[in-house]
């Protein structure tokens, strides 16, 4: 399990900005092929590589990870569809919490978002670049679990470092 510190250093994904998931504990899941992560031919940690994807954010509740853990995301069980129909994805962590929900833990509360990729050119980018919309659910795929200690007193997100 990775934790990431506070310090922002630019990043791209996909020739897109990443924005890494500071402050998260972040638990790597196994996938199949990782072509698309672009980590064969990548030359340092902060420039994309060609063929990869593009990285993004999915905050959900606790009863939905084991089902997109295990099958990926099913665009048959989105709801809210405001900017289209498509499976919901941000390149902000910070606003893809605010869709996950808390639940407890061994009496501790916490938000889990999943970090996925995007396949590029797949996808509609809506409200000021902060929702990438994606209508099939095979050019999303997930790539990690982050999960945060929440704290209802710290801020609208309930979410402490």
């Amino acid at each position: 399990m990775q934790s990431y510190g506070r310090i922002y250093t630019p990043y791209t994904r996909g020739n897109f900005k990443y924005y890494r998931p500071y402050g998260w504990k972040r638990i790597a899941l196994k996938v199949l092929d990782n072509d698309w992560l672009g980590a064969k031919d990548r030359m340092n940690p902060f420039n994309s590589v060609d063929g990869e994807w593009i990285n993004s954010y999915h905050g959900t509740a606790k009863g939905n990870v084991e089902p997109i853990t295990k099958d990926g995301f099913d665009l048959s069980k989105g709801i809210n569809f405001e900017f289209g129909i498509g499976i919901y994805s941000t390149p902000y962590i910070e606003i893809a919490s605010g869709y996950a929900t808390r639940f407890n833990y061994e009496g501790e509360t916490y938000k889990v978002v999943f970090q996925n990729r995007v396949k590029p050119n797949t996808f509609n980018i809506e409200n000021f670049r902060r929702y990438f919309v994606t209508s099939n659910d095979r050019d999303i795929r997930p790539y990690g679990i982050c999960i945060q200690k929440c704290n209802a007193s710290f801020s609208p997100l309930c979410c402490i470092n």
